[in-house]
């Protein structure tokens, strides 16, 4: 049995109807892979500038770890300094204390002068006039 021309023609149409379904999922999976291309491009691209960035935060990183070791150095210095100068104004309070309870040597009470040393003073500068005036009478 021979297939008649109806029945190749419709074998045909049916093989060209599943061709084109085939071509049509084709293209729908070549616009998928297109689309995930461009999508892998950009991500590219996303990745690129981020791994640039990286670069530069960590230049970054390392200069302000510079800096802050700087900067800790520096207060180790000045906590140095200032517990030196704690030290040294403890000596000159301790000092300081010593000097006035200690004596009262460096004190000038005028009143006790007046009252004590001024007569003294006078009375030798009274015979020493009194001598002078002897002794320029001779």
């Amino acid at each position: 049995m021979e297939k008649t021309d109806k029945e190749r023609i419709a074998e045909l149409e049916i093989t060209s109807a599943q061709l084109e379904i085939v071509s049509k999922e084709n293209k729908k999976d070549i616009e998928k892979l297109q689309n995930t291309t461009e999508l892998l491009t950009e991500l590219k691209v996303i990745a690129f500038q981020n791994s640039k960035q990286m670069d530069r935060q960590l230049e970054i990183n390392e200069r302000q770890t510079l800096q802050n070791e700087k900067l800790n150095l520096t207060l180790t210095t000045m906590d140095t300094n200032l517990s030196k100068l704690n030290e040294e104004i403890t000596d000159i309070n301790q000092r300081v204390t010593k000097i006035e309870n200690g004596s009262d040597r460096g004190k000038f009470d005028v009143i006790a002068f007046i009252s004590n040393d001024v007569p003294k003073y006078i009375g030798i500068a009274i015979l020493a006039a009194f001598l002078a005036y002897l002794g320029l009478r001779q």
